[in-house]
């Protein structure tokens, strides 16, 4: 792996990302500094942009294990993963035991998990998804008739 020097500031990082200059192993080697200082975010940016899928995957591993369901959406807009409703189920359950329910939910409602997700909206205090049948008549129970 190529020696880096982390860039100095944002615009030199956007210069090494960006820069026509800047080989594929050198966007490896930023994203692996960038793993080991903890900037997940930066990391994923060089890896998606050198297409290189182990990092990529170690970074879906690390989102799971910490439940978070947002950097997963950000890997599956980057086109270079299908994140499985298994994934999102286990990113979620990871969320909700750290207490990040607002990422509980997101990932449970990827996951196609109806019932899980309402369990974190009532813990969230936000209205439940209720299925209505074609044909069934909606009752606002605080409106009187």
């Amino acid at each position: 792996m190529a020696k880096i020097k982390p860039p100095a500031d944002i615009i030199a990082k956007r210069d090494v990302l960006h820069g026509t200059e800047t080989t594929r192993e050198d966007l490896v080697a930023h994203g692996e500094y960038f793993l080991e200082v903890d900037a997940i975010h930066d990391a994923l940016s060089f890896f998606v942009r050198a297409d290189h899928e182990e990092g990529i995957r170690r970074i879906v591993d690390a989102a799971i294990k910490d439940g978070q369901a947002f950097l997963l959406q950000r890997i599956e807009r980057s086109h270079r993963f299908e994140i499985t409703p298994e994934v999102w189920r286990r990113t979620a359950e990871s969320a909700e035991k750290s207490g990040k329910l607002r990422y509980a939910l997101t990932a449970f409602e990827r996951a196609g998990d109806t019932e899980r997700a309402n369990a974190i909206r009532v813990k969230l205090g936000i209205a439940v998804e209720q299925k209505v049948l074609p044909g069934t008549e909606i009752v606002d129970p605080t409106i009187s008739t």
